[in-house]
């Protein structure tokens, strides 16, 4: 038998069993080294379920769509149609999966490039599939997980420790958010985007905001000003970042009133504001501060955060905040399949001068998924993961 962390409902997390499964020729099974805990596991088990598309969490379902794992078993053909890169897998491999699982045959699949959780007819670990469903283990928080046939998997660098590679798809989300914002980008003529040099505000320090000041540096940022919603949690989260992360963040804000957070961001900018803004607070009401955090003219707002359908709507003025100010909005909804092997390289080359191993700040056993769950939502942690063999 195999245990798992399952979530029955919005509240409630138990430690379940069952059966192993027998895999065919194109599967696989993944024996889970470490799963990470995403905001989008936060806001299910607080009760907001619309995911992209409209899609409703179908509880009970076994959580975990950011995981590292070696090859526990593998099908004859899976061993040379999983790899994304072509790369022959066998039993002991250590991979990273493509969170979101497509069909291939839709008209999103043949004619979208690379972001294949667009698909019509994707499913996605740990978030839309039920564990109701044969062979039941669809996510991380397990101690074995089943590959599907259309599954990706990137197989990890000797040389990265799957305490790192774990954090492999949201490095890929970021690296898809800071492509979007480049493309089309000049510095010089009045296009849009980010350049290098520019000033970056992060909305949100948890670990989706750290990654993305990680990959604002790495792609040349001039001053990176993280920012708090002035809450206790966030607090320590900003202390933690000025300690670890001092060379990544050059600023850090964390102040309650809205109106006094926009003004620190403002003088802290010389009174322009930011070139870019990227949204990772996962609440409607940042977009509405990061418009106002924008310079007066050609800034780029990268919604990142808001990626859970939490039943709010926001009031602010277009015309002010959009139009006048010749603002571009980019919302980022998943993630490019080729991020994975670009999150590989930016990993193998920058761990020895960021230390993105200390994203990771807490690690639990299956048993106490309950208290790493509420551990990530009262706040006083950045990544926190579950370990479940």
């Amino acid at each position: 038998m195999v245990k798992a962390a399952v979530m029955v409902k919005p509240g409630v997390l138990e430690v379940r069993e069952f059966p192993k499964p027998e895999i065919s020729e194109d599967e696989a099974l993944l024996k889970v080294e470490y799963s990470g805990i995403c905001g989008t596991d936060k806001h299910m088990y607080l009760g907001e379920l619309v995911h992209p598309g409209g899609i409703v969490t179908p509880f009970p379902i076994i959580p975990g769509h950011e995981i590292v794992g070696v090859i526990e078993e593998i099908g004859d053909r899976a061993r040379t149609r999983l790899e994304a890169t072509g790369v022959e897998l066998k039993v002991g491999d250590r991979v990273v999966p493509v969170c979101d699982v497509p069909c291939g045959t839709c008209y999103t699949c043949r004619f979208t490039y690379g972001y294949v959780a667009w698909c019509e007819r994707a499913f996605s670990y740990g978030t839309t599939r039920s564990c109701k469903e044969k062979p039941h283990l669809y996510g991380g928080w397990s101690q074995l997980m089943y590959i599907h046939p259309n599954t990706l998997l990137f197989k990890v660098p000797d040389n990265i420790p799957p305490e790192i590679a774990v954090l492999t798809e949201p490095f890929a989300v970021a690296y898809g958010a800071f492509m979007k914002a480049m493309q089309p980008c000049s510095p010089v003529l009045d296009i849009h985007g980010y350049s290098p040099g520019d000033t970056v505000v992060i909305l949100g320090p948890g670990p989706i905001g750290l990654i993305h000041a990680v990959m604002a540096r790495i792609t040349g940022a001039g001053d990176i000003i993280i920012v708090g919603a002035g809450s206790e949690a966030d607090e320590w989260r900003v202390n933690y970042i000025e300690r670890e992360f001092g060379g990544v963040v050059d600023y850090t804000v964390n102040i309650k009133n809205p109106e006094e957070r926009v003004r620190e961001v403002l003088k802290l900018t010389g009174g322009r504001g930011a070139d870019l803004v990227v949204e990772c607070a996962g609440v409607p009401e940042a977009i509405v501060d990061g418009l106002k955090m924008l310079k007066s003219k050609g800034g780029t707002l990268l919604v990142v955060g808001v990626f859970i359908d939490v039943g709010r709507s926001i009031e602010f003025n277009p015309a002010t905040l959009i139009s006048h100010k010749n603002t571009r909005i980019i919302g980022i909804s998943n993630h490019p399949l080729q991020g994975y092997e670009r999150a590989f390289r930016i990993m193998r080359k920058y761990a020895s001068r960021i230390p993105i191993h200390k994203i990771v700040t807490h690690i639990f056993p299956l048993e106490r998924v309950k208290e790493a769950m509420e551990t990530a939502i009262k706040g006083k942690a950045i990544k926190v993961l579950i370990k479940p063999n």
